[in-house]
């Protein structure tokens, strides 16, 4: 089954506010806050190297930032 990228993670982090912002955080791992907004609404996922940056800098598992993708059942 696929994996697309896992929001939820980060939310809780950003939650916590350890960088302050998500413009902080977006800057510290060197994307645009509109590509973070993009990640936390499901919009886009980022790229391995970034999935690692944004893991270091949450303090995750850079697994923990994926979610397996159910397939639906085929209607046959």
């Amino acid at each position: 089954m696929p994996f697309v990228f896992n929001p939820k993670p980060l939310k809780a982090w950003l939650q916590k506010q350890r960088y302050g912002s998500q413009k902080q955080l977006a800057k510290a791992i060197g994307v645009s806050l509109t590509t973070m907004q993009y990640w936390l609404k499901g919009q886009r996922n980022p790229s391995y190297s970034r999935r690692l940056k944004l893991a270091r800098a949450i303090g995750v598992a850079p697994d923990a930032l994926l979610m397996e993708v159910k397939e639906g059942k085929d209607n046959d």
